[in-house]
């Protein structure tokens, strides 16, 4: 049910953010036409969702991704996101190792820490989180630059 009061931007924002439960990337293009609204309706609202961190322009520049920011909405320390759900494994090889153990994700051309467990005492490394990082700096980033697609690469030492 709407209000007749309801702000069009933000509906728009949020329409466009539900799309990508039907797929993983969309453009400008696709958008207005999935919503039936102007290429600039489409481009504000993907820019606004980019602005705060809510998804993040694709390897080539030219799609839109879920960022991190979207791990976010919606949790409550109970809730079961990607995080609790790794907790356990990250404590366990923590207790085998007495390592750090940094939990990250590839969002775009950044990788992103977003949880960790330090070692006791002096760390070498330590991967600040939420705080993008490039996949060419460290070794968790380098971890998932290589695990992609060999085109996925080209594209990111061409960038």
């Amino acid at each position: 049910m709407r209000r007749e009061n309801t702000n069009k931007g933000t509906v728009r924002v949020l329409q466009v953010l539900s799309l990508f439960v039907q797929q993983p990337t969309w453009g400008v293009t696709e958008v207005s036409r999935e919503l039936s609204c102007s290429k600039n309706s489409a481009f504000q609202a993907l820019d606004t969702l980019l602005v705060e961190g809510y998804v993040v322009r694709s390897s080539s520049g030219l799609r839109y991704q879920l960022a991190h920011g979207v791990l976010n909405l919606g949790l409550t320390a109970e809730s079961a996101d990607v995080r609790s759900l790794c907790q356990p494994y990250m404590r366990r090889i923590h207790e085998l190792t007495m390592e750090s153990v940094f939990l990250a994700i590839l969002v775009g051309r950044s990788c992103f820490c977003i949880d960790s467990i330090q070692a006791p005492g002096v760390t070498v490394g330590y991967s600040p989180l939420s705080q993008p990082l490039p996949l060419h700096a460290g070794c968790g980033a380098r971890l998932l630059l290589a695990f992609l697609e060999d085109e996925e690469i080209e594209r990111y030492i061409a960038l």
